[in-house]
């Protein structure tokens, strides 16, 4: 049973994996723009990492956070960015 720190967190979470995924979907972007999307991507992705280690959650919140991320980004056709984000977590 999860404590009301742990919905709070869960809902968090789930908060920052929609910014995400906004950001991703919305953004025309140029060659330029694909390190901002990078580091932002994987701030967010290391600060719900974080969320879920320091609340004591079930590491499958992350795997499943990862692979939305990462249909988003294959969604928008930024292959280049899903397949880092795939390497970069065992995907």
């Amino acid at each position: 049973m999860e404590s009301k720190f742990q919905k709070a967190t869960i809902a968090h979470m789930e908060s920052l994996i929609s910014e995400v995924i906004r950001s991703v979907e919305h953004r025309n972007l140029d060659d330029d723009e694909y390190g901002d999307l990078r580091f932002e991507l994987y701030r967010k992705v290391d600060e719900i990492n974080k969320l879920i280690n320091e609340s004591g959650l079930d590491n499958k919140l992350f795997d499943n956070a990862i692979e939305k991320i990462y249909n988003s980004l294959m969604k928008t056709k930024q292959y280049d960015i899903a397949a880092s984000l795939a390497k970069k977590y065992g995907l």
